[in-house]
């Protein structure tokens, strides 16, 4: 919990402060929805150099798109998934040696 709590918090702030949506609930929300997309396998957590993180799953705009029950949450959680793969695209790749 502590690890979604700072990732939502710091890695996804810039990209979620200009949402008129996420810039005004409470970080306990943008951790609720991680942890609930975690749930579901549609991002992966994952660790990079003993940090943890988050990776949305290729197909992760789909699954949201095919869920009756996201319709209304629909334009939130494609910004917050957003955010994730601009989060993600950000992070440097692991060398191979």
């Amino acid at each position: 919990m502590a690890e979604a709590l700072r990732y939502t918090g710091v890695a996804l702030e810039n990209d979620l402060e200009h949402s008129s949506h996420w810039s005004n609930v409470p970080l306990s929300r943008r951790v609720a929805l991680l942890l609930f997309l975690v749930d579901r396998g549609v991002v992966n957590r994952t660790t990079r150099s003993g940090r943890a993180g988050y990776e949305a799953q290729s197909d992760a705009v789909n699954w949201v798109l095919a869920q009756p029950s996201m319709i209304p949450y629909l334009i939130p959680t494609l910004e917050f998934l957003s955010a994730i793969q601009t989060e993600q695209s950000r992070r440097p790749r692991p060398t191979q040696s």
